[in-house]
């Protein structure tokens, strides 16, 4: 996704580092019950995406994902209000992000298959005298 719209303004999202989206993954997948949490995930998802709103960077923020994904997105979700972002906005824009994001996360069969476990004897040096 090359930019996205949230209340008028404009943002340029970037994929979040790989923890990161183990953690993000972790928290929508362990949401449940009124709908309220999944939401501050997918906001959650938001802020870990764009670099700065309202001129404030995300990534300052961003130990405070590690440690609650909801609160940080509730957070994420007032800051879009407050620039005039809808509810409807946040949701598909969070949702589309969302999608890409885990879409982007290796599953552990991927990681297997890319990562080579064996190594090369180590070289050896002859000295010539």
């Amino acid at each position: 996704m090359d930019s996205i719209t949230l209340g008028g303004q404009t943002y340029q999202p970037v994929a979040p580092w790989h923890p990161l989206r183990i953690r993000l993954h972790q928290a929508l997948t362990s949401t449940g019950g009124d709908g309220t949490d999944s939401f501050a995930v997918i906001c959650a998802v938001i802020g870990a995406c764009v670099t700065e709103i309202d001129g404030r960077p995300t990534h300052m923020q961003r130990d405070h994902l590690r440690r609650d994904a909801i609160d940080y997105g509730e957070g994420v979700m007032d800051r879009l209000m407050e620039k005039g972002a809808s509810l409807e906005e946040m949701s598909s824009v969070g949702i589309a992000l969302a999608t890409e994001v885990f879409d982007a996360t290796p599953t552990d069969e991927e990681v297997e298959e890319a990562v080579d476990f064996t190594q090369d004897p180590p070289e050896t040096f002859t000295a010539s005298m």
